[in-house]
């Protein structure tokens, strides 16, 4: 059994700039979303698994991953990580980060984008679908 080559990635028009904004007002409208419409995020603000009672993470764990999700994206947009790069493809400004799956998300940052992308907060800031 092999691996697979898993990548995440947000791109933005080269001479647009992320709206964070945005981004924020999108977290606090999932905030006020009933708990079974809010997008599956099943990790915590530190990484750890959050398995409530119900096997699923509270609404206030889930929306606290993705306020540090957002402000770690922000981070990452403005000076790179070392498990992700930044490029320009085809006048678009483009973020990844991936590698081989072995059972668990390739890295941290493939999960946070992950978790943004799902909860539809990179469109809100106006990355790319």
């Amino acid at each position: 059994m092999g691996a697979d080559l898993l990548v995440a990635y947000v791109a933005i028009d080269k001479k647009k700039k992320p709206s964070w904004k945005a981004g924020i007002s999108r977290i606090d409208q999932l905030a006020d979303t009933p708990m079974l419409d809010l997008p599956g995020v099943a990790i915590g603000p530190a990484g750890e698994d959050l398995q409530g009672g119900d096997g699923w993470a509270t609404k206030a764990d889930r929306i606290a991953t993705l306020r540090k999700n957002l402000e770690d994206l922000r981070r990452c947009w403005k000076s790179g990580f070392r498990d992700m790069v930044l490029l320009e493809i085809c006048h678009k400004t483009v973020l990844l980060s991936g590698g081989m799956s072995w059972g668990d998300a390739p890295t941290e940052n493939y999960e946070m984008l992950s978790n943004l992308i799902v909860a539809g907060i990179t469109k809100a800031c106006g990355f790319d679908e």
